[in-house]
């Protein structure tokens, strides 16, 4: 399989994915005072916010620029380069939005413009009754109602399509896969995951999220 192959397999895979998920799994949003609490939280530090309900991505102008200048700066991070494959709505105001549309909120997430100020703002999150709060890179705080994460979501799928849990298979690289990763039967982490994360792997890969590492699981298991 060639490299052009390897990331068409890998997208046709992960639009697969993301149709199953949203047929199969329930819609668990936020309490709607509690996805305003956060909100108002988020609102309080600079940097780039993104809303999701509904499988979609909410965003507004100033945060997608704000989005523009981290992807051009970004250095060391785990995180897959993510192109604007049409899940991105923007919006003219988020907190107008919010207004409207807080009991559908199912998550939000912030990165922030200045990395010093997640240690606090991570405490004060982790405060909140009623969240889950996890990173996906030490620049960002990604919140959803308590219970809700990935571990629980492909345990919920594999049961609704009844594959055993043993012959699940979770692909990750940040805290944010961390429950996905120990619930899965195998757990494949990418080369250039967090180092207390590729402890929980079964499987490391060589490549990493922007060099087919995902391609290269399927072929190492044979799938």
């Amino acid at each position: 399989m060639n490299k052009k192959q390897k990331k068409t397999l890998e997208r046709i895979l992960i639009a697969v994915a993301l149709v199953i998920v949203l047929k199969l799994l329930p819609a668990l949003p936020m309490p709607v005072e509690l996805a305003r609490e956060a909100f108002a939280l988020y609102m309080e530090y600079p940097g780039a916010l993104s809303v999701f309900c509904d499988g979609r991505t909410y965003r507004d102008r100033v945060g997608m620029a704000r989005f523009g200048v981290r992807y051009a700066r970004r250095t060391g991070s785990t995180e897959a380069r993510q192109p604007n494959d049409g899940r991105f709505t923007v919006v003219n105001d988020l907190s107008e939005w919010m207004s409207r549309h807080a009991h559908e909120v199912e998550k939000q997430c912030l990165f922030f413009a200045e990395q010093d100020q997640v240690p606090q703002a991570l405490a004060r999150f982790r405060a909140m009754p009623g969240v889950e709060v996890v990173q996906g890179s030490p620049e960002n705080i990604e919140v959803t109602a308590s219970g809700v994460d990935k571990g629980e979501a492909l345990l919920t799928l594999a049961d609704r399509l009844g594959i055993p849990r043993a012959q699940t298979l979770a692909v990750g690289d940040s805290e944010n896969d961390r429950a996905m990763l120990e619930k899965a039967g195998v757990a494949a982490v990418m080369a250039n995951g967090m180092p207390q994360i590729k402890a929980l792997a079964d499987l490391v890969t060589t490549a990493d999220c922007d060099h087919d590492g995902v391609a290269e699981v399927f072929e190492t298991l044979g799938l």
